[in-house]
């Protein structure tokens, strides 16, 4: 979310949203997941959606690889989009991010007004586009990474304690909350 938050303050500058978010398909399930950021004077809340990939125009949008703009969305067939509109959200922009020719995600920026993305703004975000994908990736080898670690640390430290201890059910503790820790870590992501 410091990325999304980060880029959706620097879009801002040019393009007039109020929201904004990443969508990532899972092929396993068939979901996009959006992991979203809606401002609201000043502040901003974040959030995570799932969704049937069918129910959502951000997959859409993966399989052509084209940009969508729906510029009133309170008839927006996808529950999901209508959702937004309740929140005051009235147009949505989704901008395809690809690597390698191949749709890693999409943007997915949110204006109060109606009708507020013009092809100037298109044409900015689509030129962005390659820069968030680059983004993108390294977010997630760092995050990938900083999972090695925590497993590393947690396994140091287990073999310390195996080493030192004959304490059976201090070692047994100790293996079911580590345990613990890195399946809820995994899990979350």
């Amino acid at each position: 979310n410091t990325l999304l938050s980060a880029v959706i303050r620097e879009i801002q500058r040019a393009v007039p949203c109020a929201a904004g978010s990443f969508a990532f398909y899972d092929a396993a399930s068939h979901t996009v997941t959006f992991r979203e950021l809606l401002l609201q004077d000043g502040a901003g809340s974040s959030g995570v959606a799932t969704a049937p990939a069918e129910q959502t125009v951000a997959w859409g949008v993966m399989q052509s690889r084209r940009t969508a703009v729906l510029d009133d969305i309170r008839t927006a067939a996808s529950p999901l989009v209508r959702e937004r509109a309740e929140l005051g959200v009235r147009s949505v922009i989704y901008v395809p991010i690809l690597q390698d020719e191949t749709c890693v995600s999409t943007l997915n920026l949110g204006s109060r007004e109606i009708g507020a993305f013009t092809a100037e703004h298109i044409a900015f975000l689509e030129e962005l586009a390659p820069h968030l994908a680059v983004a993108l990736d390294k977010t997630q080898l760092f995050e990938q990474a900083a999972s090695r670690a925590r497993r590393m640390s947690k396994l140091a430290e287990l073999s310390r304690l195996v080493a030192e201890s004959l304490d059976v059910g201090r070692v047994q503790q100790f293996v079911i909350q580590a345990s613990s820790d890195l399946l809820g870590a995994e899990l979350a992501r």
